[in-house]
């Protein structure tokens, strides 16, 4: 599972030009936010709406973005994460803003793309695995960077805008599962050093 911390602020209502819920699971999600996750899963198709919460990647070679229904909770909810390889010591300015325009597959040995979506009122996650074939992927459409802040109130952090399209192999208990979504995420790179 990713690990990774949580900031809440809270959620506005919905705009309509906003993806909206297309399914009747009681998500509730009614904010306003323009940033996303629509997605499709066995059969049922959803949208899930960002709330102004931030998720900052506790590792360094990672950036990290999610999208939560709730304002609290952290389901139900699903993440987009890219990590570098264990020889790589950080994820750096050019390797977000590389990412616009290219696909990344759950092979890949550089940069590896992690998909986990979490169902309300479980504790089970729908997870991506590493050395899928080719079909599978991550398309980053765009990359533009947002702003800076900052994460524990003093450690930097740099946000980027990603868009894009996805096709995952998933599994919650060890059944594969077609996943494929579209987004416009915020994601989050805190600079360590």
């Amino acid at each position: 599972m990713v690990v990774f911390t949580l900031l809440s602020i809270g959620c506005s209502k919905k705009d309509s030009t906003t993806p909206t819920n297309n399914n009747n699971n009681n998500n509730n999600n009614t904010n306003t936010s323009p940033y996303y996750f629509r997605f499709t899963l066995n059969g049922v198709t959803d949208t899930f709406n960002s709330c102004t919460q931030q998720s900052w990647s506790s590792n360094t070679d990672a950036v990290l973005g999610s999208v939560f229904v709730g304002t609290v909770n952290l389901e139900p909810g699903i993440t987009l994460e890219f990590q570098r390889g264990y020889w790589y010591d950080t994820i750096k300015e050019a390797d977000v803003m590389g990412l616009a325009g290219k696909t990344v597959h759950f092979n890949d040995t550089i940069l590896t793309p992690t998909i986990e979506y979490q169902p309300a009122n479980t504790t089970d996650t729908w997870s991506t695995s590493p050395g899928q074939d080719t079909s599978n992927y991550v398309y980053v459409a765009s990359v533009s960077f947002l702003d800076s802040t900052t994460y524990n109130g003093s450690i930097p952090v740099r946000r980027y805008v990603l868009t894009g399209n996805c096709r995952a192999q998933v599994s919650m208990t060890g059944t594969l599962e077609t996943l494929t979504g579209s987004f416009k995420l915020i994601m989050a790179r805190v600079v360590y050093k």
